[in-house]
C-alpha cells in the first residue's frame, strides 16, 4: 500500500472513530425511554484492526478511545485501557485474517468485551462510582454484542476494508 492509501485509510479510521464516539452525544429517544446504543467505537476499532491493523496504530486507536473517555464522561483512562488491550490482543492474534470463519471472530471479540466489560463495572464499583443498574448495563452488554456483525459487515462490504494478503504484508515489512 502507498503511503496515500495508508493515510486515507487512517483518515476514514479517524472520521469512523469520531463518528462513533459523537453519535452517543445525540439525543436520541422513543418517547418509552432513553435509546441505549452500542459501544460503537469498540466495535469499529476491533472491526478496523482485524482487518487492517496496520493502518490503525496503537497510538490512535489510544488517543481516540481516551477522547471517548473525555467526550462521554466516563473515568479518564480507564475504558480507553480495556480498549487498547482488546485490540492488541487481536492484532497480535497469529492467523491469517483471511482463513478465520467470523463465528469465531465475533466470539472473540465478544470475549474480549465481556471481560473489558466486567472488569471495567467492577473497578468502578470498588471505587464507589455509581453505575447504571444491572439491567441496563445488561442491555448495553448485549446491543454491543449483537451489533459486532453489522459492524464489520459495513468494513467488510460497504467501505471495501478487507484484510490484506499475506504477500503484501511480507512485501511492507509487516510481518
Amino acid at each position: 500500500m502507498s503511503r496515500t492509501g495508508l493515510w486515507r485509510e487512517r483518515a476514514l479510521f479517524i472520521l469512523l472513530s469520531l463518528f462513533c464516539l459523537y453519535v452517543p452525544l445525540l439525543p436520541l429517544s422513543t418517547g418509552l425511554g432513553r435509546t441505549i446504543l452500542p459501544d460503537l467505537f469498540f466495535l469499529l476499532a476491533c472491526a478496523w484492526v482485524l482487518r487492517r491493523p496496520d493502518t490503525a496504530p496503537l497510538a490512535l486507536i489510544a488517543g481516540l478511545a481516551f477522547l471517548g473517555d473525555v467526550m462521554l464522561n466516563r473515568p479518564l483512562g480507564l475504558w480507553a485501557l480495556a480498549t487498547v488491550c482488546a485490540t492488541e490482543l487481536l492484532r497480535h492474534r497469529g492467523d491469517d485474517p483471511r482463513e478465520r470463519v467470523f463465528l469465531g471472530e465475533w466470539l472473540t471479540v465478544s470475549v474480549l468485551y465481556t471481560l473489558g466489560f466486567c472488569l471495567f463495572l467492577f473497578i468502578l464499583r470498588i471505587t464507589l462510582v455509581p453505575i447504571p443498574g444491572n439491567g441496563a448495563a445488561l442491555q448495553y452488554w448485549i446491543t454491543t454484542l449483537l451489533c459486532y456483525p453489522f459492524t464489520a459487515g459495513l468494513l467488510q462490504f460497504g467501505l471495501r476494508v478487507r484484510p490484506t494478503h499475506p504477500a503484501e504484508r511480507w512485501r511492507q515489512g509487516a510481518l
